[in-house]
């Protein structure tokens, strides 16, 4: 994917005659994936132009995308949530809440994340927020982590030695 730019996202999504579509562009930039193909995934799984979708649906999309890659995927729920859901997103940021703005100061830059508040899903790359929530104080209270660790072709290459 090329140098990713919210506006450019929203416009294409836009072209296309959607809106309210946070959760293709949080998918698209966290999942380093074409963003017609997310939106003809959510499309396939049920989503409708102009809807939002559910956190469930979110999870089982990058969770299929992320096991086709060969990446790993971690969910974290905040403290408020169901904890049998996900490990304690207040750990991983000493008890604070994670937001947009603070969400670099606990979050690995070598690691791509979607996180999602009560409304609104946000794509987070190289420890930058690709959203128009950048800057603002939107509490997070889930975190999914994905971890390309070594890409799949590697992985090939290690095990045929």
């Amino acid at each position: 994917m090329t140098k990713l730019n919210f506006e450019k996202l929203k416009e294409q999504i836009e072209l296309s005659g959607d809106t309210n579509a946070c959760s293709v562009i949080a998918t698209s930039v966290a999942m380093e994936e074409d963003i017609k193909m997310i939106q003809a995934m959510y499309s396939k799984r049920g989503r409708k132009k102009g809807r939002g979708v559910s956190e469930h649906l979110i999870t089982k999309i990058v969770e299929l995308l992320a096991k086709d890659s060969g990446w790993k995927v971690k969910k974290y729920v905040d403290h408020t949530k169901l904890m049998n859901r996900g490990e304690s997103l207040r750990e991983l940021t000493d008890g604070k809440t994670l937001t947009p703005t603070n969400c670099h100061q606990y979050l690995d830059e070598n690691k791509n994340y979607l996180m999602m508040t009560s409304s609104h899903a946000i794509g987070v790359t190289k420890n930058k927020v690709i959203d128009w929530t950048q800057g603002r104080k939107h509490r997070v209270e889930i975190l999914l982590e994905i971890d390309k660790g070594i890409t799949t072709g590697l992985q090939n290459w290690i095990a045929s030695l």
